[in-house]
């Protein structure tokens, strides 16, 4: 088959760089007209600049090797004039990114970023059929209104449409479905599959998620460090995966892994960009290591299923070393309840989704939950549902509107301003962004004295600072980390920090709001050992909001099913997700990726 894309030989050089510091070495691939590639690896293995290299939208201080070569249809556009790369990037390349809010305009309405996406005019019919196209209703409404006034979904099917609105030979989703309910993302999934068979269109999917990408992709390619460790056409991978790191990957899933047990991690993490190599670049890491890995570099073999293992195909199946959890479980005779709503009710005025109107949106409408000491209850529901509402109402970041709400059975709705700032110290909040909910501008000590002072816990400095390097250590942070900045961080270290910014006030209650959602599987892994490690060690009650269902049955011991505002179905984890009743219910779990 003639491929309308190969990547040969594709290394990228760090700005200012002389030596072998690569963020992307020697990377090649190809992919055929109506052919779905995935490249997965973990955040900063390098799949983003190489998706932006076969753009050449890397910056330019970043350089590409002069070895490099991008074939589109037999022409190599490293040698294009910018002239005629405009027009490539213009007319034969559409792009999907991971957050549409950012790639979207927010002051131009839908229809203006449509028409500005298309080489040619669109008249209203052809948007109206893009927008059809990609499963949006209400295409007249969505066509004036503006981002903001969309689901997280309904924006990234506007994306899709933007993208094929020049019916482009080549398109790159770069992590498109990354935050997204399950049911969003299987929409996705469906569009991009019937984009490839119906448009032909050669798909370049990038992202971290192993089990979405099993019923769509027809070759997939492991990256890790800059390189690519495995390459299989996907039905051999997911039969014999055959790097040990591959295999760590697929075992740190949770539904890999019983209820309630540690789930095995990969032990320390990626190197940073551009680190120098002498050998294997998983040295260190991978359980079957010896000393020809630390100094010699592994080749990738050249049959089909490739693979860069020194012991390719001897190697056994790995096994993962679990985290050092504590087996020392929070006991109690009779568990305390420590939450509980009845009719929680929040409503929202707004001038309507599609009318000018006032009038309330009621993002909760009559919730009754209940957690319990050493428990941990999800909430789970599609983008929209009411669960953050929900979990910021029961805490009193919102006020609710109608209902009650008991923490030891003290009514939280009736606290005053005093009360609740004391309340708060017994209960805290861990956010879906780490990023966005830590202060940039303060150090990790700053961050976790901020609580500790504001709320009296610690009655001087130096215990506040004992406190803090002692919480460090809790959530497998160094000490060493305490006078350093967010930004030194990696998104699962940042959310350690808002973990152990969580726990700095000894709460007994903990919201936590999708804070493994954008992690990659490993980090995942490490987090939810980490939040059981705490309850047993504790006795914490957590409220996890999620949509990954996988986490759900690994993880809680309760689950609230919520749609529309609305709890629909509750129960036992086990019970619900094996039998579900609710319409609803059923819905989402046949939406799950499946490995």
């Amino acid at each position: 088959m003639n491929k309308l894309l190969s990547v040969e030989n594709l290394s990228v050089y760090l700005p200012g760089d002389t030596g072998h510091r690569k963020p992307v070495d020697s990377v090649s691939f190809s992919i055929a007209p109506g052919e779905a590639f995935s490249l997965i690896g973990e955040s900063g293995c390098g799949k983003s600049i190489t998706a932006l290299s076969i753009a050449r939208l890397i910056p330019d201080d970043f350089k590409i090797g002069k070895d490099s070569k991008i074939l589109m249809n037999g022409v190599d556009i490293l040698s294009l004039p910018e002239y005629k790369m405009k027009a490539i990037r213009k007319n034969d390349i559409g792009f999907i990114f991971q957050d549409p809010m950012s790639s979207l305009n927010p002051v131009l309405k839908i229809r203006h970023q449509l028409q500005e996406s298309s080489p040619k005019h669109l008249s209203q019919d052809e948007m109206v059929e893009l927008l059809d196209w990609v499963m949006l209703p209400r295409q007249e409404a969505i066509l004036n209104s503006y981002p903001h006034q969309l689901s997280g979904g309904m924006k990234q099917r506007v994306m899709i449409a933007m993208a094929l609105a020049k019916k482009p030979k080549l398109l790159i989703a770069d992590e498109p479905t990354t935050a997204l309910d399950v049911t969003t993302q299987s929409q996705i999934i469906s569009i991009l599959n019937k984009i490839k068979t119906e448009l032909q269109t050669a798909i370049l999917f990038i992202t971290h998620d192993l089990a979405l990408v099993k019923n769509f992709s027809d070759h997939l390619s492991i990256m890790y460090a800059g390189q690519i460790i495995e390459s299989a056409p996907s039905d051999a991978f997911f039969s014999i995966p055959s790097h040990p790191y591959s295999q760590m990957l697929l075992n740190a899933l949770p539904e890999k892994t019983p209820s309630k047990q540690k789930i095995p991690t990969i032990k320390g993490n990626v190197p940073p960009v551009g680190t120098a190599y002498p050998g294997c670049r998983l040295y260190g890491r991978c359980p079957l290591e010896q000393d020809i890995c630390k100094n010699q570099v592994p080749v990738l073999t050249s049959s089909e299923h490739q693979v860069r293992c020194h012991f390719y195909p001897s190697n056994s199946e790995v096994v993962l070393q679990n985290e050092n959890i504590s087996d020392m479980s929070y006991s109690s005779e009779e568990s305390d309840k420590l939450i509980e709503t009845k009719g929680l009710k929040v409503y929202f005025s707004s001038s309507g989704f599609f009318k000018k109107r006032s009038s309330y949106v009621k993002a909760v409408e009559g919730v009754d939950i209940e957690v319990y000491e050493d428990e941990t209850v999800a909430l789970v529901g599609e983008s929209g549902s009411g669960k953050t509402t929900v979990g910021k109402a029961i805490i009193r970041l919102i006020d609710p509107t109608g209902g009650t709400i008991k923490f030891m059975g003290r009514s939280i709705e009736a606290m005053s301003e005093k009360q609740l700032r004391i309340g708060r110290s017994h209960f805290q909040m861990i956010f879906q962004d780490p990023m966005s909910s830590l202060n940039p501008k303060l150090t990790i000590k700053e961050i976790l004295e901020e609580g500790m002072i504001s709320l009296k816990v610690g009655t001087n400095k130096a215990e506040r600072l004992d406190r803090a390097i002692n919480l460090l250590e809790q959530v497998g942070l160094d000490a060493s980390s305490i006078d350093k900045y967010p930004h030194q961080f990696s998104g699962g270290q940042k959310q350690r920090i808002c973990i152990a910014r969580a726990l700095s006030v000894a709460p007994r209650f903990i919201v936590c709001d999708e804070p493994t959602s954008a992690l990659d599987v490993s980090v995942q892994a490490q987090i939810l050992n980490l939040l059981q490690k705490l309850q047993n060690e504790y006795g914490i009650g957590y409220l996890f909001i999620t949509h990954n269902i996988n986490v759900v049955k690994h993880f809680a011991d309760r689950v609230y099913v919520m749609k529309n505002g609305v709890i629909v179905e509750k129960g036992v984890v086990r019970e619900v997700l094996n039998n579900p009743q609710h319409e609803y219910t059923k819905k989402l779990i046949r939406s799950v990726p499946q490995l």
